[in-house]
């Protein structure tokens, strides 16, 4: 769908006051519950801006590739002698070559575009939560269609089983009744309730309750992808969580095993079809609870033994160098003295042997270093961003680049072989 921005006053946002930004009623384009602050762009400086949306260019996409494959397959017609026959099938080719240069070219100002939509609802939803004091609720689907097909499924097995009685029909029933509870173990507990409750002294869980920004070790969004979708978890970590489970209910119980997996210690809170984005979920939390706490980790698991003695070193050295400079400052020599007992005590490795870079991967590996080394090191946030983003376009022009030759050569294939047979 085009977005389309329309700014009547002239006016930016930001002149007005917290509470004006915060009332969807007095303002349409802060409605950040029912719009998303989608509307929210350059827009607001310019008049009208018109842009797509990645949903919109990935609609394009693969309206070209149904066309391409059409004309692929209208090939095979006897309406179509062997030269339009030819024609057709080039002609597909470039079409796909065409939508994905096309693709790769529009899709990067795309993401930009949708980063800063989602920063601007962030600072919205955070200005929401801070300043005004109400919280966000954000709503997931609980699995309540999945629930209801479950127990119809165990109803029709079970009428077929009483009225119809055989050992197929029980050995059915009795597995629709195990699918049954299992689902309903999932999804009675968060019947009806957020999944999650943004507030400014911390958040609520809709079956682990509620949690202060200072008992939070962590928070972290997993993702992953299956067949072109995407699924979202917020992982929060909590160490005292064990504490909390003999007082839940048996379903609870059995809800925050099955979510959590082997992770004890987590809370993690499936957003599937929030009400906010995902990411902006997750962004707003860790700004919140980073603001209140000073901690940044985005650990969706427990580190292991190996990671833990890892950082316990890297603190301990950092504390020592803070230790020497503090000193140097009065007595020199015992500031040199206490950075020997640091070498001694941590040794500098030399790293493995690596085969050199060529010239245009290293070209390309100094641009993201140069770019992190402008973020704040104790900013996972914005150094994952920044990581992200490169890995992203450097698999988006491989991919590309890879597409590009077998379509061409596919195609150079097909031509040498129908012009050679004459």
């Amino acid at each position: 769908m085009t977005h389309a921005s329309v700014s009547m006053t002239g006016q930016s946002v930001t002149r007005g006051t917290v509470a004006a930004q915060l009332s969807a009623r007095a303002s349409p384009h802060w409605d950040v519950r029912r719009f998303g602050l989608r509307s929210l762009s350059v827009a607001d400086r310019q008049g009208v801006h018109i842009s797509m949306s990645i949903r919109t260019i990935k609609g394009v996409v693969w309206i070209a590739v149904a066309m391409a494959v059409a004309m692929i397959f209208a090939i095979a017609s006897p309406s179509f002698d062997r030269n339009e026959s030819l024609a057709l099938f080039i002609g597909a080719c470039a079409v796909l070559v065409v939508v994905i240069l096309w693709y790769r070219r529009v899709m990067p100002a795309a993401e930009a575009r949708e980063e800063e939509e989602r920063a601007a609802q962030v600072a919205a939803l955070k200005q929401q939560v801070a300043l005004a004091g109400q919280p966000v609720e954000v709503r997931a689907s609980t699995g309540m269609p999945l629930l209801v097909l479950m127990l119809s499924i165990a109803a029709a097995t079970g009428y077929a089983a009483f009225t119809t009685p055989g050992l197929e029909s029980k050995a059915m029933f009795a597995a629709a009744i195990v699918l049954a509870v299992f689902v309903a173990c999932f999804s009675i507990p968060a019947l009806g309730k957020p999944a999650l409750v943004i507030q400014r002294d911390g958040l609520s869980t809709a079956v682990m309750g509620a949690f202060g920004w200072e008992e939070i070790e962590s928070i972290g969004l997993r993702s992953q992808s299956n067949n072109g979708a995407t699924s979202h978890s917020l992982h929060i970590g909590v160490p005292r969580l064990h504490e909390r489970e003999s007082s839940l209910s048996f379903l609870s119980r059995m809800r925050t095993r099955m979510t959590r997996g082997a992770e004890r210690n987590f809370v993690v809170v499936l957003l599937t079809f929030p009400s906010h984005p995902a990411t902006v979920v997750h962004a707003l939390c860790h700004a919140l609870w980073k603001e209140r706490t000073g901690r940044t980790s985005l650990a969706t698991s427990a580190p292991s033994q190996a990671l833990i003695e890892m950082k316990r070193c890297a603190d301990e050295q950092f504390a020592a160098l803070e230790r020497a400079g503090e000193l140097a400052k009065t007595d020199p020599e015992e500031a040199m003295k206490l950075l020997d007992e640091l070498k001694q005590k941590f040794p500098p490795q030399q790293p493995p042997p690596r085969r050199p870079l060529a010239a245009g991967r290293k070209a390309k590996v100094d641009a993201l270093m140069a770019e992190i080394s402008t973020v704040d090191p104790r900013d996972e946030v914005a150094r994952k961003k920044v990581v992200d983003r490169h890995v992203k376009a450097e698999v988006r022009r491989g991919t590309t680049m890879a597409m590009i030759l077998i379509i061409v050569g596919f195609a150079l294939v097909m031509t040498v072989a129908v012009l050679w047979n004459g």
